[in-house]
C-alpha cells in the first residue's frame, strides 16, 4: 500500500494559508481575494457572487447552517425534507475509527471526517493507501478546525466525528458523476433559480461545464475551463431538479450536490461558500450577474 507523501504544492498553500492566518478575518478575506479574483472584494456593500460569499462568512452563524454542513447531522435534514431514500447507507459513525472497524466494512466505502472539506479516503480493492495511512490521516483531521482555517466558521461549530458511507458504482462499475445544483432562492419574488455545475476529468484534465434548468449550456467560466460539453441524457433529471430545490428552501443561496446512479438519486452534500468564495470567472459581469441572482442575503 501507498504511503501519503508530501506533496510540495499543497505545502505551498497550507503555509501560505498559514501565514494569511496571522490577519484579521477582514483583511484576510480582501488580501485573497485580491490574489485569487483580481479585485479587492467590497464586504460592506457586497454585489458580487464571491463578495456576497464572503460577506456571508463574516456573519453570525445560522445553526442550520452549521447542522447542513455536518456530513452527519445534514443527513436527518435530508431524511425530513425529501426522505431518507436518497441518503448513501451509513456504515459507521463514531468518535474515531480502528483497522478493525474498517475490516468490518461489508463493502466498499468512503470515509471521511464531519467536519472538513478535502479528506475524502476510498476503502475497496483499488485503494493506494493503507488502512493504517487513512486512519492517520482521519486523526489529523479530527485535530484540524477547518472552519477557522477557511473563514467558514459553520465548520467550526461541528462535532468531529468520522463517518463511512457505502462507496457507489453504475451498472458499469464506474464511480458516479456528482451533479452540484447553484439554487438562488428570491423568497420576495417566491422564485428560485437553478444553474447546474458538472466538473469533468476532476483527476486528469478538469473541465467545468455550467447549464441551465433546462440542460443548455451556459457560456460561463469559473475556476476551470469550460469544454461546452453537451449534458448527457440524465435519467430523472426532472426529479434531480425538485430534490435540489426543496433542499435549498430554506437559504437564500446553497449549492446542492447530488448523485445519479443510472437514474437512482443520491444526496451529497450542501455547501454554503462555493469555492470559499474565491472561484474566479472569466468575466468580472458573470460575478456580478451571480451576485444579482442572490437577492437578499442572511
Amino acid at each position: 500500500m501507498k504511503e501519503i507523501g508530501i506533496n510540495p504544492i499543497l505545502m505551498f498553500k497550507k503555509t501560505a494559508k498559514l501565514l494569511l492566518s496571522l490577519l484579521g478575518a477582514n483583511l484576510r478575506i480582501k488580501l485573497r481575494g485580491r490574489l485569487s479574483l483580481g479585485y479587492t472584494p467590497n464586504l460592506d456593500k457586497p454585489k458580487t457572487f464571491n463578495e456576497k460569499i464572503n460577506y456571508r462568512k463574516l456573519q453570525s452563524i445560522d445553526p442550520l447552517m452549521v447542522t447542513c454542513s455536518d456530513k452527519y447531522a445534514v443527513r436527518s435534514y435530508v431524511e425530513k425534507i425529501v426522505g431518507s431514500k436518497y441518503l448513501i447507507p451509513l456504515l459507521y459513525i463514531g468518535d474515531s475509527i480502528t483497522e478493525h472497524d474498517i475490516e468490518q466494512f461489508e463493502c466498499d466505502a468512503v470515509v471521511k471526517t464531519t467536519h472538513d472539506s478535502g479528506n475524502v479516503f476510498f476503502i475497496n480493492k483499488k485503494s493506494i493507501y493503507s488502512n493504517k495511512t487513512v486512519i492517520r490521516e482521519l486523526t489529523k483531521s479530527l485535530k484540524y478546525d477547518f472552519g477557522k482555517f477557511n473563514d467558514e466558521p459553520w465548520y467550526s461549530d461541528i462535532a468531529r466525528k468520522v463517518l463511512a458511507e457505502k462507496m457507489l458504482y453504475t451498472a458499469s462499475g464506474d464511480v458516479p458523476s456528482d451533479f452540484k445544483f447553484h439554487i438562488f432562492n428570491d423568497i420576495e419574488k417566491e422564485s428560485q433559480e437553478v444553474i447546474l455545475q458538472v466538473d469533468y476529468g476532476r483527476f486528469t484534465e478538469h473541465t467545468r461545464t455550467f447549464y441551465n434548468e433546462n440542460g443548455d449550456i451556459l457560456p460561463i467560466t469559473n475556476k476551470y475551463k469550460n469544454n461546452f460539453k453537451k449534458l448527457q441524457n440524465i435519467k430523472n433529471f426532472p426529479l434531480m431538479i425538485k430534490i435540489a430545490k426543496q433542499l435549498s428552501k430554506e437559504f437564500s443561496y446553497v449549492r446542492v450536490d447530488l448523485y445519479n446512479v443510472d437514474g437512482v438519486i443520491y444526496f451529497g452534500e450542501l455547501t454554503f461558500a462555493h469555492e470559499a468564495g474565491f472561484g474566479k470567472f472569466d468575466a468580472y459581469n458573470t460575478d456580478v450577474d451571480w451576485g444579482n441572482k442572490w437577492g437578499s442575503l442572511e
